[in-house]
């Protein structure tokens, strides 16, 4: 049995064996595909192994499927005899030779391994023997169980090697092109898919399996990869060296944390492997109790991922308490505090001796691989965020004070990546996104120069004019009055998200308020419709009900040129620190107005401290908030990030949906991937429709720009 002990003296595996016909089942099984066929065909063979185990208790034995693993003293005996491995061997060989097992021995496809051992003793047809006649080549490496074993130079360049092998196909991922509607439309969406779907998981079995010292160049490797395949996908090349770095650093971060789910298998193979190496030492244990005491290869570097798991969370914890020191207290009177990636607070990793005591059976939970991997994910945010703000201290030709700290924040929130989680589906309306459409959700998102926009502005800069990277970015054309697409698109889909359930206990109707046919007369002709349920100010969307709700919903940009500061009135420029710090306090001043905060005589409101004076004023929604009418805020941004308000709407109807007075008419997509729970569908669609909507805008304003520029003057 490989691994056990630390250092095993000689090592033997063979998958050696070919079924001859004959009409016996336990001899030859079933045919493939037959329920149990496998066991028919190794049952009697594992017998067999049982047999010869006992006659040859001096050597480890293990069988996996049809390949054996024998692990005992290969060095040549004093008085001339077979050498216990080997001697074990041949009796293997014997007893699962004709006629118990009507089984074949194939030589060739024998691994013989020892790290230091004698090996003169060896069969001469075992290939790695010194008595070999065409191969006697000293074996450094052999293969177990799809993992490597031997010497870890050796073992570190054969898992580089098979990680090499794997990821070649990647560069077909690159050469992959939209050819029109007739073959495939969605190129680009496809290529990412590829690339975080499958090549991104592809490293993390030898991650799981294999020493973390002997995954480190193959880890590199497969993040080089990955990344430079990636990057050549989202066009980082249209952008300076020095915010391609950052856009990148960020694509690697979760898709809830501000990413793409790039992976980053380097910095989390400790995770993965201690993960992995708990999960499966419980049944190990409980099957041999004598391990837990053996000091081998894999318990030594199992304590050295898992102590540097526990560091990495004492490391984090600290930076976190750094970031909870830093509050705002808006002008509402609530109170914030600087945003970072959650970790639980009841969250800790135990000792790994209290993982390893008392295991009773062999299904006991472990302390998963995604729990240690959570503590990899907030420090890699943290170390995003301090570079963004490195980036913002070293960039002051920014028009938007603090940009890029204010996108990571933005797009960390609920919401913002869930349209990543959107898979092409054709059942899915607006999921089988365009090659220029789904960059500049992409770009957008990881602050990148937009392609889109590239030629028409360089045309404007060779022809004087002033190109600012505000515009290549694509936050001036955003900026502009084109911000309404977003409010709408995400309105919509919110209004749908609320008409799709229904519950008999409460009956009612959902409906988006009316603005009218666009002219004064007709806004206020809509107003007075609108009047009984809120007067002055027509609703966006109303749940129709004994008590009527209604919902105001707002789209805005966190990257808002200047702002005010505060000093008394909300503030629209922490967006850097604090989550929706440009753009919820203010609404909330606007949709529910203000309460009286201290005295006329004291100074204006001090946010950092919560004293001074705030001035009593109304909202929008004074009128329906005093007839007793329900009103709540919805905030997103054009990021796709949506406030805890929305959420919780969200989850509200979701409870609904489950409930046996519910009732759920949303059309989930049909493949796999499509998300099926209510909360994860229309999350993803209200995301989806921002950064459509958003994209929809940034290619029309490059059209029009271009052709106004090639226009004779």
């Amino acid at each position: 049995m490989l691994g056990v002990p630390p250092v095993p003296p000689g090592a033997v595996t063979s998958s050696p064996f070919s079924l001859e016909r004959g009409t016996d089942a336990r001899v030859c099984g079933g045919r493939q595909g037959d329920g149990g066929a496998t066991l028919m065909c190794v049952a009697h063979y594992h017998a067999v192994l049982c047999e010869s185990q006992r006659d040859n208790q001096d050597v480890d034995y293990a069988a996996c499927a049809d390949d054996t693993y024998q692990n005992g003293e290969c060095e040549p005996t004093a008085d001339g005899s077979t050498p216990p491995l080997f001697k074990a061997y041949d009796d293997k060989r014997a007893r699962a030779a004709k006629p118990d097992c009507n089984l074949h021995s194939k030589p060739p496809k024998t691994n013989l391994y020892s790290r230091d051992g004698d090996l003169s003793a060896a069969p001469p047809d075992i290939p790695g023997s010194p008595s070999h006649p065409t191969d006697s080549t000293r074996r450094l490496v052999i293969k177990a169980v799809g993992a490597f074993i031997g010497h870890e130079d050796a073992v570190a360049a054969k898992v580089e090697a098979t990680i090499r092998s794997r990821l070649s196909p990647l560069r077909h991922v690159a050469r992959l092109r939209d050819v029109g509607r007739e073959v495939i439309t969605n190129a680009r969406q496809l290529q990412l898919d590829l690339i975080l779907m499958v090549a991104a998981t592809i490293p993390n079995y030898w991650l799981g399996v294999q020493l973390p010292a002997e995954t480190d160049g193959a880890a590199r490797f497969a993040d080089t990869a990955t990344c430079d395949a990636a990057a050549a996908v989202l066009r980082t090349a249209d952008s300076p060296p020095c915010r391609a770095a950052l856009a990148m650093q960020c694509a690697r971060l979760r898709g809830r944390d501000g990413g793409i789910n790039l992976p980053r298998h380097h910095a989390t193979r400790h995770a993965i492997f201690a993960g992995t190496t708990l999960a499966t030492l419980a049944g190990v244990i409980f099957a041999l109790p004598s391990l837990a005491n053996v000091r081998s290869h894999t318990a030594a570097a199992l304590e050295l991922a898992y102590d540097s798991c526990v560091d990495l969370l004492a490391a984090t914890r600290a930076r976190h308490r750094l970031l909870d020191g830093d509050t705002r207290v808006w002008v509402d009177g609530s109170k914030h505090t600087a945003f970072h990636s959650v970790i639980a607070a009841q969250f800790r990793i135990p000792p790994l001796a209290d993982q390893l005591a008392g295991i009773s059976n062999n299904k006991q939970l472990r302390f998963s691989q995604r729990m240690l991997l959570t503590v990899c994910s907030a420090d890699a945010w943290l170390n995003a965020k301090e570079a963004a703000d490195a980036f913002d201290a070293g960039n002051p030709d920014a028009t938007v004070c603090d940009r890029e700290a204010r996108r990571l924040v933005s797009c960390s929130q609920e919401g913002s990546g869930a349209f990543l989680a959107r898979k092409a589906d054709p059942s899915v309306v607006g999921s089988v996104v365009g090659d220029d459409d789904m960059l500049n959700r992409w770009q957008r998102r990881l602050g990148l120069y937009l392609t889109c926009l590239t030629v028409p502005l360089d045309r404007a800069a060779a022809l004087g004019e002033v190109v600012t990277q505000h515009d290549r970015l694509g936050d001036a054309a955003l900026n502009g009055a084109n911000r309404t697409a977003c409010h709408n698109a995400g309105m919509n889909a919110m209004h749908t998200a609320l008409a799709s359930v229904t519950d008999s206990r409460n009956p009612g109707v959902v409906l988006k308020g009316d603005k009218g046919d666009g002219t004064p007369a007709g806004r206020v002709e809509a107003k007075d419709r609108w009047a009984w349920a809120n007067d002055g100010h027509i609703p966006d969307i109303v749940r129709c009900g004994a008590t009527p709700f209604m919902y105001e919903w707002k789209c805005l940009t966190p990257f808002i040129i200047g702002g005010a500061l505060g000093h008394g009135c909300p503030s629209t420029v922490d967006g850097g620190r604090f989550a929706f710090g440009c753009t919820e306090e203010s609404m909330r001043r606007k949709v529910y107005g203000l309460a009286a905060i201290g005295s006329p005589g004291e100074p204006a409101f001090d946010r950092r401290t919560g004293q001074g004076r705030v001035d009593a004023c109304d909202g929008d929604y004074a009128d329906a908030l005093r007839k007793g009418h329900g009103v709540l805020l919805l905030v997103a941004e054009t990021t796709g990030a949506l406030s805890p308000n929305v959420i919780f709407a969200l989850r509200s109807c979701a409870r609904v949906a489950s409930m046996p007075t519910g009732n759920d008419t949303t059309v989930y997509g049909t493949s796999r991937t499509s998300p099926q729970s209510f909360f994860s569908h229309h999350l993803a669609a209200i995301s989806a429709a921002i950064a459509q909507a958003e994209s929809h805008v940034l290619t029309t304003y490059a059209a029009t720009r271009n052709l106004f520029l090639t226009l004779p003057k």
